[in-house]
């Protein structure tokens, strides 16, 4: 079994505060009426806002634990277990892997979970067993 804890990246973090003062700086050089800058900037305020709360330590959809089997994958939110799929590979690089977990549907409802893992995600180990994993082992792997 294969148990991974993604840590909250400061990489993702630094990015998305810089896009967001880039998108704020890049209203003062629009000629825009006044009420619509505000509104703009509200939103682009808002916007980070709701990623900062969402990728807190305190949040119930930050992913705290997931541990990988051979027949289905357990993913453990704060207050919270869900049994998924075997993860699916969306992207793999040196720098960034993109996982998808697809909950095994009760009813007809379906949930899907995206994790981005960028290299200060995962400590060493970690990151070399779940490449390793998704070289050899994963359903359709990269061998």
């Amino acid at each position: 079994m294969l148990r991974l804890h993604p840590k909250r990246s400061r990489i993702e973090r630094s990015f998305m505060v810089c896009c967001h003062t880039a998108a704020l700086f890049a209203l003062t050089l629009t000629e825009l009426p006044g009420i619509t800058l505000v509104l703009l900037a509200t939103l682009i305020g808002a916007s980070l806002m709701r990623f900062c709360r969402n990728t807190g330590m305190r949040s119930s959809k930050r992913i705290h634990a997931i541990m990988i089997g051979q027949q289905h994958c357990l993913v453990k939110f704060a207050h919270a277990e869900l049994v998924t799929e075997l993860p699916s590979l969306e992207f793999f690089s040196e720098y960034l892997i993109l996982l998808q977990f697809k909950s095994r549907p009760v009813g007809r409802s379906e949930q899907r979970i995206r994790l981005l893992l960028l290299p200060d995600s995962l400590n060493d180990d970690e990151d070399r067993c779940l490449r390793r994993y998704l070289r050899f082992y994963a359903p359709g792997n990269l061998g």
